[in-house]
C-alpha cells in the first residue's frame, strides 16, 4: 500500500478515524495539534433576506451560513448576478445589520455584495472569519476533517509531480503512479462501505454529522484521482475503474432513469430534461453543508416528480411551473426558461402584443404558491424571483422602446380547417418530425398557425393551447389524423 496517502489511510485506517473524535470531547481545540499548521480561524459563508417595506427599514429576514473551505473560497467577480442593484438602500446599513445579528466585526469580512430580486427583497452575501472557539462541537469537527484534507492535497501533490519527474526509469515512474492509483481505489471503496451504513432517508440534514465528513473524504479522494489523471495519464492503468462519488446510490439511478422516460414520453424538452438529470445525481461538491442541504431538496424534489408523473395530465408548461414552485434555482434552468420566453416574445412583431405575452406570465408566476423549503441552491435568489425580475426587465425596456413605429401588419382573413385544435397540434409537430418544415423555432411556427387558421369547432386559437396539445395527443385525435392522412395517400395514389 503506498503511503504518499498518509493522512487518507489514518483517516480510514488509523488514528485519525472520525469516529475517534466524539461531539462530546473535553478538549476539541486540542485535535489541531495533529495539523503541522493549525489554523486561527474559520471562514463561512453568510446569506441573508431581508424583508422591506415603504415605511420601515429593511429587517433581516432569513440568515443561513455554511462552512467554507478557504482555498474555494469564490472571487467577486466570479459572482454574476442577474438582479439589480438596490435603490436608495445602502448595503453598508445591510451590512451592518448582518454584522450585529452574527457578534463579528467589520474586520472579519472577507469579501461581500448585496442585490435586490424582481420582487424588491434585499439579499447580502459575504465570507467571513469565524473565530474557532465560536464554532459549535460539530463545526469544529467537521473544520478539523476539512483541514487534514487540505495537509493531505499538499502533502501529496508537489512530491509525486517532483518524485515522477527524478525517476528515469518509465517502469519505476508507471509502478509509483499505478500503487497511488490503487491506493486511492481502495481508500474510496471503504469510505463507501461507511457512506453505505447509513440509509439514504437518515442522511444529514446539514448538521455536520459523519456522513457529511464520509462525503467530504470521498470527494478529496475524487479530486485526487483527477489530478493524476491530469498529470500522469500515460501512466495510469487503464483497466482499473475511476472513482465514482455516486456509486453508493446507484440502485436509485434505475428509478431516476425510469421517471426521466417518463417524463420524456410525455413530451418534455430534451433540454430540460438533461438539466434535471445532471441536478438529480447527488452532487458531492465541495462546502458540505451545502450539500447536505442539496441531496434533502434532490429527494424532495424527486418525490414532487414522482407524483407529477403520476397524474393523467403531463405538459411541459406544467412541469416548468412545478420546478418554479419547488424553487429549483439551477441557473441552466433559468437561462432554459428565459430562452423560451425570449423565444415566444420574438415570434410576436407587435411590441403591445408582447407587452400581453409579459403580463400573462407575470401573473400566472405571481400567483403561483411557492414552496417555503431552501432551494435547489439554498443561497441564491429563487427561481420566481429571478424569471419575474427577466420579465420585469423585458417589460421596462418595451415600453423603452414603444414608441418606435413599427411597420404596421395588413389585417388578412383566418382560414378555416376541419380539423381540431388537437389534430392540427399534432400535424405541424408531424412537419417538424418529418422534415415537412425544416429546422427552426417552434415557437414562431405555432404562432403562425394560431394566427391563420380558424377551427371549425374554435375561432381565435391560442397559441399556448396549440403548442401544448402537440404533446400527449389521445388516442382519438391520432386516429382521427390518420384517418385524413390516408384520404389524402388515397388520392395522391389515385393522380
Amino acid at each position: 500500500m503506498s503511503y504518499t496517502f498518509d493522512i487518507y489511510r489514518r483517516m480510514l485506517q488509523g488514528d485519525w478515524a472520525p469516529l475517534y473524535f466524539p461531539l462530546e470531547a473535553p478538549e476539541q481545540l486540542a485535535w489541531y495539534r495533529y495539523l503541522s499548521q493549525a489554523p486561527e480561524d474559520a471562514v463561512k459563508q453568510v446569506y441573508a433576506q431581508f424583508t422591506l417595506s415603504e415605511t420601515d427599514p429593511p429587517s433581516i429576514q432569513s440568515l443561513q451560513a455554511y462552512l467554507l473551505e478557504r482555498h474555494r473560497m469564490p472571487t467577486f467577480v466570479e459572482k454574476k448576478h442577474t438582479v439589480q442593484t438596490p435603490e436608495n438602500i445602502s448595503g453598508e446599513t445591510l451590512l451592518t445589520q448582518v454584522l450585529e445579528h452574527l457578534s463579528l466585526s467589520e474586520e472579519a469580512v472577507l469579501e461581500w455584495y448585496h442585490w435586490q430580486d424582481g420582487e424588491a427583497g434585499l439579499h447580502v452575501e459575504l465570507f467571513a472569519r469565524y473565530p474557532l472557539e465560536a464554532l459549535s462541537s460539530a463545526e469544529r469537527r467537521y473544520h478539523f476533517f476539512q483541514c487534514l484534507l487540505t495537509e493531505q492535497r499538499t502533502a501529496a501533490q508537489q512530491p509525486m509531480l517532483d518524485h515522477v519527474h527524478q525517476t528515469t526509469s518509465r517502469k519505476q515512474a508507471r509502478k509509483y503512479v499505478q500503487d497511488n492509483q490503487r491506493a486511492l481505489l481502495t481508500y474510496a471503496e471503504l469510505i463507501k462501505t461507511l457512506i453505505s451504513e447509513t440509509p439514504l432517508e437518515s442522511l444529514p440534514s446539514g448538521a455536520y454529522t459523519l456522513p457529511d465528513i464520509y462525503f467530504a473524504i470521498l470527494q478529496s479522494l475524487k479530486e485526487m484521482e483527477g489530478f493524476l489523471a491530469q498529470h500522469f495519464s500515460p501512466y495510469l492503468d487503464p483497466a482499473l475503474p475511476t472513482i465514482n462519488a455516486g456509486a453508493h446510490s446507484s440502485g436509485r439511478d434505475q428509478q431516476l432513469e425510469t421517471l426521466l422516460a417518463s417524463l420524456q414520453t410525455a413530451g418534455i424538452h430534451v433540454a430540460l430534461l438533461t438539466i434535471l438529470k445532471k441536478a438529480l445525481i447527488p452532487r458531492n461538491t465541495p462546502g458540505k453543508f451545502v450539500n447536505s442541504i442539496s441531496r434533502r431538496y434532490q429527494r424532495q424534489l424527486r418525490k414532487a416528480l414522482d407524483a407529477f408523473v403520476a397524474q393523467e395530465s403531463v405538459d411541459q408548461q406544467a412541469l416548468q411551473r412545478l420546478l418554479i414552485r419547488q424553487n429549483f434555482n439551477d441557473p441552466a434552468f433559468i437561462a432554459w426558461c428565459s430562452s423560451r420566453l425570449q423565444e415566444e416574445i420574438t415570434s410576436v412583431r407587435d411590441i403591445n402584443e408582447r407587452l400581453q405575452l409579459l403580463y400573462r406570465y407575470r401573473k400566472v408566476y405571481r400567483q403561483l404558491p411557492l414552496n417555503t423549503t431552501p432551494g435547489y441552491h439554498p443561497n441564491q435568489p429563487t427561481a420566481h424571483a429571478q424569471l419575474l425580475g427577466w420579465i420585469e426587465e423585458e417589460i421596462a425596456y418595451l415600453k423603452q422602446v414603444g414608441d418606435i413605429a413599427e411597420p404596421a401588419l395588413e389585417a388578412s382573413p383566418r382560414i378555416k380547417t376541419n380539423l381540431s385544435v388537437p389534430e392540427l397540434s399534432l400535424l405541424i409537430r408531424a412537419f417538424f418530425e418529418v422534415e415537412v418544415l425544416p429546422e427552426q423555432t417552434k415557437a414562431h411556427v405555432y404562432r403562425q398557425f394560431s394566427q391563420i387558421f380558424d377551427s371549425v369547432s374554435q375561432e381565435g386559437i391560442s397559441v399556448n393551447t396549440l403548442r401544448d396539445h402537440q404533446y400527449r395527443p389521445s388516442r382519438h385525435t391520432i386516429a382521427s389524423l390518420k384517418d385524413k392522412v390516408i384520404a389524402m395517400m388515397n388520392f395522391l395514389n389515385q393522380l
